[in-house]
C-alpha cells in the first residue's frame, strides 16, 4: 500500500514544527497545510503538495500507466 502525505499523525508534529512554522517554510498558509494534513485536498495543487514534500525531504514521483492501468496478459 503506498504511503500518503496524510497519516494518523500530523506531518508538522512528526518533524517537531508547528503548523505555522512548517507553513511558513513551505510558503503556504497554515489553513492550507491543516487541510492537507486532514486529507481535505479539495483543489490543492500539485505544486503545493510538492512544496510541502520538498520541505520534508520527499518528492512526488509520477509513473506512466500502460494499458490504461490494466495488467498485461504476462502480468496476470
Amino acid at each position: 500500500m503506498p504511503s500518503t502525505i496524510c497519516s494518523d499523525m500530523h506531518i508538522s508534529s512528526k518533524i517537531k514544527l508547528t503548523q505555522e512554522e512548517l507553513a511558513n517554510i513551505c510558503g503556504i498558509s497554515r489553513v492550507t497545510l491543516g487541510k492537507v494534513e486532514k486529507g481535505e485536498l479539495g483543489n490543492t495543487s500539485v505544486k503545493t503538495l510538492d512544496l510541502i514534500l520538498d520541505s520534508l525531504g520527499f518528492e512526488i514521483e509520477f509513473k506512466t500507466k500502460q494499458n490504461f492501468g490494466l495488467p498485461s496478459l504476462d502480468e496476470l
